[in-house]
């Protein structure tokens, strides 16, 4: 984080659900919150997408929460419950353009062909953590504590290029003087992905607070893969390369 980790040991919220929930129990009155919106400005350039220096651009402004989290009351003095749900990664892309240009794409071929380019790259990735904490006051300065989270991370990935090109006029003529019919080429390629998993992690930690020291350690352990929920993960790639085909003509 910008604070350098500082924020481990002198989290006064309920993100200490994830930052160390042994400080939870050192919070008084239970509350329900928002924290920390983020917000972003995204852009990016696609060099080349559609062709030499023809490029696909895209930009925009992306806000969400990133945590959602409240106290629940407790008869013990000692001991604090929370809850969160954690925006831990967002991103969001879509990008879409179209090109037309008349010039000779097949130097094999006299004259210049019509050229038609289209590009599409869509990626909508998400992960958010869903958990319970609690902390425990050992005495008046220490305190111990544990927080799990299942995480849910979903990812939709779709890439689509498509090259065409076909003659200016119904018949041409190659290099060598024959004359061809109309024909067109095309290249294309095409991936679809989508993938989703659970994940179980928890988060062990110990506070100590006296006066204006303090201190925190939180270790995160491995995460555990939960294989028992059902998760989609599908995956379709389809490349083809340029192909010349002869045939009547389209117009």
């Amino acid at each position: 984080t910008l604070l350098g980790g500082a924020v481990v040991a002198g989290v006064a919220d309920n993100s200490a659900i994830f930052y160390n929930p042994a400080a939870l129990a050192f919070l008084e009155h239970p509350n329900i919150n928002v924290d920390g919106t983020l917000y972003a400005y995204r852009w990016l350039e696609y060099k080349n997408a559609l062709g030499k220096d023809v490029s696909a651009v895209a930009a925009g402004f992306l806000y969400y929460p990133q945590l959602i989290g409240g106290m629940l009351p407790s008869k013990n003095d000692r001991l604090r419950f929370s809850f969160g749900i954690l925006t831990r990664h967002k991103a969001f892309l879509n990008m879409n353009a179209r090109h037309e240009e008349t010039f000779d794409v097949i130097p094999g071929l006299q004259g210049d062909e019509y050229y038609v380019g289209s590009f599409e790259y869509f990626s909508d990735l998400s992960e958010q953590w869903f958990g319970a904490g609690m902390g425990y006051k050992l005495n008046d300065y220490w305190s111990v504590g544990i927080s799990a989270f299942v995480s849910y991370r979903w990812h939709l990935y779709r890439y689509l290029v498509n090259a065409t090109a076909y003659p200016t006029d119904n018949f041409t003529v190659t290099t060598e003087g024959d004359s061809l019919p109309f024909y067109i080429t095309s290249k294309n390629i095409y991936y679809n992905i989508q993938h989703e998993d659970f994940n179980l992690i928890l988060k062990p930690s110990v506070a100590y607070q006296k006066g204006d020291w303090k201190l925190g350690l939180t270790l995160t352990l491995p995460s555990l893969n939960l294989q028992f929920l059902p998760v989609l993960d599908l995956a379709k790639v389809q490349k083809r390369r340029p192909v010349l085909k002869f045939g009547n003509p389209l117009f």
